[in-house]
This record gives structure tokens, sequence and C-alpha cells, in this order.
């Protein structure tokens, strides 16, 4: 209804050494709503939202410069519509 566009953004580390600054970083950022708890898959997995594919874009290049030798291959899904959460707390 804000016209926000929902984006999962999955990243490859190339050290996971500096997994804790990665979350800091991007748990500071507005427009973050979740950094996944996750088994398997990627690295390194979070959701945002973001009033247009620029600011996406704008927000992965200072993600990119901020951690120039991190981020071995990011990948990003953008969701149309969310039907349904499912979360597991305390977990």
């Amino acid at each position: 209804k804000l016209g926000y566009h929902y984006y999962k953004i999955d990243l490859d580390l190339n050290d996971l050494k500096q997994y804790s600054k990665l979350v800091r970083f991007v748990s500071q950022h507005p427009n973050i709503l979740y950094v996944d708890r996750t088994f398997g898959g990627s690295d390194f997995e979070f959701d945002g939202e973001f009033s247009s594919q620029e600011a996406f874009y704008t927000f992965i290049a200072s993600l990119k410069q901020k951690f120039p030798h991190l981020i071995r291959i990011h990948r990003y899904y953008r969701a149309e519509k969310i039907y349904k959460y499912e979360y597991l707390p305390g977990i």
C-alpha cells in the first residue's frame, strides 16, 4: 500500500569471520526488516523493503563498498505478493 517492494537477499561470503560485522551493518539499515537465521543455503540471508529498484541497487552498492572482498555472490528475489509468514520464535 505504501509502494515499497519486498526483497529477499542471499549472500555467499568469502570469509565468515566478518559475519557479525555484516549483521550489524545490515541490521542498522532502516529498510532491512529481518536478518534470517537459516540452516543450509546461503551464508547470509536478509529481507528488506525499498521504495524503488534504484533504492535497492543503491543499498547493494553500499554493501559491496563497505565489504569489498567479503561478498562472493549475491542473489535477490523480489516478492510480488506475500500470502503468509511463518515464524519459529525462540530458535
